[in-house]
């Protein structure tokens, strides 16, 4: 699986460039684009926390090794 860059797609959202999976540009709403910003908005956050959890996790455990 390759890595998407979130920051591009969102840049090409809010510059309303979207295209199909055959690369023809498409017309998309502005309330669907932004609703789809803020669904990513909160799940690069979510994603954070999990990391941020999952990196004390790890130095807890590790403490507790040594």
């Amino acid at each position: 699986m390759s890595e998407i860059d979130i920051s591009a797609a969102k840049a090409a959202l809010l510059n309303y460039q979207q295209a199909d999976a055959d690369g023809i540009m498409v017309l998309a709403s502005r309330q669907a684009i932004h609703e789809i910003l803020d669904a990513l908005t909160t799940a690069e956050a979510e994603r954070d926390k999990i990391a941020a959890a999952l990196e004390w996790q790890q130095a807890t455990a590790w403490a507790a090794i040594n």
